[in-house]
C-alpha cells in the first residue's frame, strides 16, 4: 500500500487540536503509511522508552510511522518532551535555572557579562521586589505617567513565562489608556487589573530587524541557537529562524501564521520553511507571508551571531545545555532571551531530523547523562 501523505498531514492537525485516542492515531497512521496496526504500534511502544521518550503525539505529529522518509536509526534520534527538563537537572547546575527563567535577572548578568541585550525601560510588578535602576511601576497613575512621557512602541513580556505568553505591543498612550497593536485598547486601570493581575512583566525597546527581513516581517525575527557548552568550546548542533507572520508581535510557533526554518549551523544557509496549519505542517518553497525567496540564503552577520552565542553561553557555562534567542539588526546581533534547555521540538519540526546526533549523544554521555 503507498505511503498516503494527506492523511498523515489530516492526522497531525488531529493530533495538534483535539484529543485523540491512540487507536485513532493507530487506524490514520495506518492508512497514511500502509503499514499494520500491530507493527506501528510496537515501533511507538518502543519509542517511548529511552533513548526517545517520545509519547504517541509525538510519534505522529513528526511523521515517524513514515518508513519511506525515516530509517530505524534515525527514528531513533527523534526526542520526546518528557526527557527536555529531567535532561537539564542532570547537566546543568540547578541552581543556575532561575537565573535564566528571570528575564531581568538573565539580563543583568548579560549585561554585566558584556553582552548587548534588549533595553528593559521599565517593570511592572505590584510586588514588594525591586530592580535596581529599572524604573518600577505598581498603579495605574505609575503607568500612564510613565507610557506618556516615553518613547513608543514598547514590548512587554512577562518576567518568567516561557513561549511568549501574555506578550503585548503598546504603539500609543494618552490621559484616557493604553493603544495596543495586537490587542483592544485598554484603561490603565483595567490593563493592570485584568492582563497584569500579580505577575510581573517587562517593558522594552522594540529591536528592529535587519533589513536583510525589511519585505519579510514587520515584527522582530529571531534566531535560536540550540547549545552545548564543552570543554572544548560552544557545539551548535541546531539552529533555527523564526519568523512573526502577519500581526503577530512575537515570533512563537503556535501562533498562528508564524514560520520557522531551518538553518545550518556553519554560515546559517536557509535550509526549510515550515508553518503549521489545520492539517499539520507544511513546508514552503517561499516565505508564504511575503513571497520571499529565503531557502538558500545565508543570514546576515552569522559569524556575529556564532561569536555573541559563545561568549554569552560561556557566561552562563554551568548551564551545559541552553538555548538563546538572538535578533540580528543592522547593528549587530542582539540578544532577547537566554534559557535553561530549550524545547527540541521546534528543531525537530524545522529540520525534519532528530535532535540525538551522534555527536550530541556522545557529548551527553560524557557528561554523564544516564537518560540516553
Amino acid at each position: 500500500m503507498k505511503f498516503d501523505a494527506k492523511a498523515g498531514e489530516e492526522l497531525q492537525g488531529k493530533i495538534a487540536k483535539d484529543n485523540v485516542s491512540i487507536a485513532q492515531m493507530l487506524a490514520v497512521a495506518r492508512k497514511a503509511s500502509g503499514r499494520g496496526s500491530f507493527q506501528i504500534g510496537r515501533e511507538m511502544l518502543r519509542l517511548m522508552k529511552k533513548p526517545t521518550y517520545l509519547n504517541a503525539g509525538e510519534y505522529v505529529r513528526y511523521g515517524l510511522y513514515d518508513d519511506t522518509r525515516y530509517s530505524d536509526a534515525q527514528k531513533k534520534q527523534f526526542l520526546g518532551a518528557k526527557a527536555h527538563w529531567p535532561l537539564c537537572d542532570e547537566v546543568s547546575a540547578p541552581e543556575w535555572r532561575a537565573a535564566t527563567e528571570d528575564k531581568w535577572l538573565a539580563d543583568t548578568i548579560l549585561k554585566a557579562g558584556g553582552q548587548t541585550i534588549t533595553h528593559t525601560r521599565a517593570v511592572i510588578d505590584v510586588g514588594g521586589r525591586t530592580y535596581g535602576a529599572a524604573r518600577k511601576i505598581q498603579t495605574p497613575e505609575e503607568l500612564k505617567d510613565f507610557l506618556t512621557g516615553v518613547e513608543l512602541p514598547l514590548f512587554g513580556k512577562a518576567m518568567g513565562s516561557i513561549g511568549s505568553f501574555g506578550a503585548f505591543l503598546i504603539t500609543g498612550a494618552d490621559a484616557d489608556g493604553i493603544v495596543f497593536e495586537d490587542r483592544e485598547a485598554a484603561t490603565y486601570e483595567t490593563f493592570l487589573r485584568d492582563h497584569i493581575g500579580t505577575d510581573a512583566y517587562v517593558l522594552q525597546d522594540v529591536v528592529r530587524n535587519h533589513s536583510f527581513f525589511a519585505n519579510v516581517t514587520k515584527h522582530t525575527a529571531t534566531v535560536r541557537l540550540n547549545s552545548l557548552i564543552r570543554d572544548d568550546g560552544l557545539f551548535v548542533p541546531f539552529a533555527l529562524l523564526k519568523l512573526p507572520g502577519g500581526d503577530n508581535v512575537a515570533d512563537n510557533f503556535w501562533r498562528t501564521g508564524n514560520s520557522v526554518c531551518a538553518l545550518d549551523p556553519k554560515d546559517g544557509r536557509i535550509g526549510t520553511i515550515v508553518t503549521q496549519t489545520k492539517y499539520g505542517l507544511e513546508h514552503h518553497d517561499t516565505h508564504p507571508g511575503s513571497g520571499a525567496d529565503l531557502i538558500g540564503q545565508c543570514l546576515p552577520l552569522w559569524d556575529q551571531v556564532i561569536e555573541v552565542a559563545s561568549s554569552a553561553g560561556h557566561v552562563f557555562a554551568p548551564v551545559r545545555y541552553q538555548s538563546l534567542d538572538v535578533a540580528i539588526t543592522d547593528a549587530g546581533p542582539v540578544i532577547i532571551e537566554i534559557n535553561t534547555g530549550g524545547g527540541w521540538d521546534l528543531t525537530q519540526m524545522a529540520s525534519g531530523e532528530g535532535f540525538l546526533t551522534d555527536e550530541v549523544h556522545e557529548t551527553l554521555l560524557g557528561w554523564g547523562s544516564k537518560l540516553f
